[in-house]
């Protein structure tokens, strides 16, 4: 009986923590060394991206927002039905292109909090041409009726030449391409002739993490564990929950959410 008792603990520590425990330095060498492949045999990227909607939603939907509101009272009274209508397919088509192995390795490469990364490549993803974007616009307008115009003017509004800072600070939301007119409000001054060239920026040194950066542990269930990381080891609280389930045959990361 003895026997028994200890074989079945030494199999619940097995399954429960050193196995756990593994698959998370699995992950973690795999980010180091920049192994994307080894790093995607380690997420389940449906249940990934599942955990990351809300927060690709929120910034979706702001993005969304101040598009609308740049377009006046035209723009805000037609701003629900468009967003109600535009907002699933945007971050399905982001949330697609944002959670793959290649940009969790970008992301972890870059540092900086995770919040800010997902507003950043959110924007990237919502910038680029062939998003469709403009088709389900123009699928709007065909039915929309009276509101055709309205419709045809905001998107014109986005992208025109009177409007710089609309669709290309967007980074084109709502286009195919870019607005004509380039958008330099962000862009640094041209040195001035005869001063030396600044000096070259020093690589930034990807976060190193271990026990210290690990700010809470829990169970929600019996197949999945959640863990609460900052990127400082001497923070109070955590900058985001990973969340790791047995799927499958493994143990794989399945969830990822940020505290905003």
């Amino acid at each position: 009986m003895l026997r028994l008792v200890t074989l079945a603990v030494l199999a619940a520590l097995g399954f429960w923590v050193a196995w756990p425990a593994y698959s998370g330095f699995q992950i973690n060498s795999a980010l180091k060394a920049g192994d994307s492949a080894a790093l995607g045999r380690k997420i389940d990227f449906d249940s990934l991206r599942a955990s990351l909607r809300p927060a690709v939603s929120a910034e979706a939907g702001k993005r969304l927002d101040e598009a609308m509101a740049r377009q006046g009272a035209g723009g805000a009274a037609l701003a629900a039905d468009i967003k109600s209508q535009l907002l699933p397919k945007v971050v399905d088509g982001a949330l697609v292109n944002l959670v793959t192995a290649e940009n969790i390795l970008r992301v972890y490469r870059e540092g900086g909090a995770a919040k800010d990364a997902i507003a950043r490549i959110v924007a990237e993803q919502m910038g680029k041409s062939g998003g469709g974007i403009g088709s389900l616009l123009g699928g709007l307008s065909g039915g929309a009726g009276g509101d055709a115009g309205k419709l045809g003017d905001l998107a014109k509004g986005l992208g025109g030449a009177g409007s710089a800072g609309g669709l290309d600070k967007l980074g084109g939301l709502f286009g195919g391409k870019k607005s004509p007119v380039r958008d330099v409000t962000n862009e640094p001054a041209p040195p001035t002739p005869g001063t030396p060239a600044p000096a070259a920026t020093a690589p930034h040194a990807p976060p190193s993490y271990g026990l210290g950066n690990i700010k809470g542990f829990g169970f929600d269930g019996p197949l999945r564990m959640r863990a609460g990381v900052a990127k400082d080891p001497a923070a109070a609280v955590a900058d985001v929950t990973a969340e790791l389930s047995f799927t499958g045959t493994d143990w794989k990361l399945t969830g990822l959410v940020p505290r905003f």
